[in-house]
């Protein structure tokens, strides 16, 4: 986070080398959220991905004594990383039926699911999540569908709420 802070008040500054470079891009990648003076989006990426794992009570839990499942951890990196990240490639470039009141498309959202539940699949198919049982498959799907719905109906800093929301379904 120190990096990000440092980037952006470098940015602000246009001190160089960085500064006229690092506003070029933040004009090329600025969309309606970035507005006022500070470029706040990567700072939530980065709350927003890290989020599960600080909320956690024993994310390192090597003993397993609490049933450890490694799902809640990976909320927002579900959810953002691979979730939002399908949802806005797909929603964009392929989709053409909008959600009522919104501009994104169900297209979208249907790719934030599939790509949550693909990368889930995988983890499990590598051994990363080797015993679910019907309690684990049923809270992976409630939060990934929650979250892929939520993602297309807010209009706040998704990057914050989703992962939220996921862990706290998953757990």
């Amino acid at each position: 986070m120190g990096v990000f802070f440092a980037l952006e008040i470098l940015r602000l500054l246009s001190m160089p080398p960085l500064g006229n470079q690092l506003q070029d891009g933040y004009t090329v990648f600025s969309d309606e959220k970035d507005t006022g003076l500070l470029a706040l989006t990567p700072i939530y990426l980065l709350v927003g991905v890290s989020l599960p794992i600080w909320l956690h009570p024993s994310p390192c839990d090597v003993t397993d004594s609490a049933q450890f499942t490694i799902f809640p951890l990976l909320g927002g990196l579900l959810s953002i990383g691979i979730g939002d990240t399908a949802a806005s490639i797909i929603g964009s470039n392929y989709g053409k039926f909008k959600w009522k009141g919104t501009t994104k498309t169900i297209e979208g959202t249907v790719a934030c699911a599939l790509s949550q539940f693909g990368f889930i699949y995988f983890l499990h198919h590598l051994g990363c999540m080797p015993y679910l049982n019907s309690e684990d498959v049923a809270r992976i799907i409630i939060s990934v569908i929650a979250g892929s719905v939520i993602e297309a109906k807010t209009t706040q800093i998704d990057n914050l709420v989703l992962p939220f929301i996921m862990f706290l379904v998953s757990i």
